[in-house]
């Protein structure tokens, strides 16, 4: 074990009381955006685990991936400067990028291309993270073409390794014909820059161990005969992610939708607030985000935030 971020020692009673209201009120009261003291204060007022260094760290590199995939960088110091430049968003640019909220913000957009909790989880208050190398026949593949084609000798996804190792044992054309096709389809890389010695992601929920990010990597660790693979391994206590990033940009296309139904259909209006007031008291990232970056621009919103917003 390398690194771990702070755990909880009560789960279920985080919530708001990690930024008190009165707290809250004084700091966004002294918030200007765009400006250096106002970003001073954007050190200093989410929950702390958002300031983590593991967290950051495995943020930079999932995201600086995705977008080195989509850009289809050329080479490993291509990749290197999408992730320098991931990183460079946590302190911001005074007047262009807000340190903390940009930085946190990106990540949340571009990991949830993956279709996949990865934000929610990186940034999860309840989820404690380490670096761990982990026997690989103790994880599962949940996605691989090769196998999905051949459910009638390997059966359903996920697939568990342990499974896959001792089908490939018995049936070594089998094992030959996987490494042939993957040759074929990737080659010695699935991309132009190397991924080989990276962590994949996991999470030990409900006891259940699931993959989120590394799917090709493990794979490929699978038919090269590798025993153990480095992974961020991070353990969610209670069931769900909380006190997760949600950013300003994402409440406010809610509350945009909101509003839009102000004058046209009031049931979904009214489920509409019950749902931001909820978001709003159990989130302490989402209040502040919204004291801080959204509030002046929902007025309406005010006598139904009551108690949960600061007065």
């Amino acid at each position: 074990m390398n690194s771990t971020t702070r755990t909880l020692s009560n789960q279920d009673k985080i919530k708001r009381d990690d930024i008190p209201l009165k707290k809250l009120k004084i700091l966004s009261s002294q918030f200007i955006d765009g400006t250096s003291e106002g970003y001073k204060i954007l050190y200093k007022i989410y929950p702390d685990h958002l300031y983590d260094a593991l967290r950051r760290k495995i943020a930079v590199e999932l995201a600086g991936k995705e977008i080195a995939k989509i850009l289809d960088a050329e080479n490993n110091q291509q990749l290197a400067k999408h992730r320098n430049a991931v990183d460079d968003l946590y302190d911001g640019r005074e007047g262009v990028y807000a340190p903390i909220h940009d930085f946190w913000s990106f990540i949340e957009m571009v990991l949830h291309i993956k279709k996949k909790e990865l934000p929610e989880l990186i940034t999860a208050q309840n989820v404690a993270w380490t670096t761990e190398d982990l026997p690989i026949q103790q994880l599962h593949i949940t996605w691989m073409p090769f196998l999905e084609q051949r459910q009638d000798i390997f059966g359903p996804k996920p697939w568990q390794i342990a499974d896959l190792q001792r089908l490939f044992f018995q049936k070594p054309k089998l094992f030959q014909q996987a490494q042939e096709e993957q040759h074929k389809m990737v080659g010695d890389q699935p991309h132009h820059f190397d991924q080989s010695d990276e962590p994949i992601a996991i999470i030990y929920r409900n006891d259940n161990l699931e993959l989120i990010d590394g799917n090709g990597r493990l794979y490929r660790a699978l038919l090269q005969g590798n025993e153990v693979i480095s992974c961020y391994v991070g353990r969610l206590e209670g069931t769900m992610p909380v006190n997760y990033w949600v950013s300003a940009g994402t409440l406010k296309q809610f509350c945009q939708e909101i509003r839009s139904y102000a004058d046209i259909d009031l049931e979904s209006f009214a489920h509409g607030l019950s749902y931001l007031r909820t978001k709003l008291r159990n989130n302490a990232p989402a209040l502040i985000n919204y004291e801080l970056f959204l509030r002046n621009d929902f007025p309406e919103f005010e006598n139904n935030l009551k108690g949960i917003v600061p007065s």
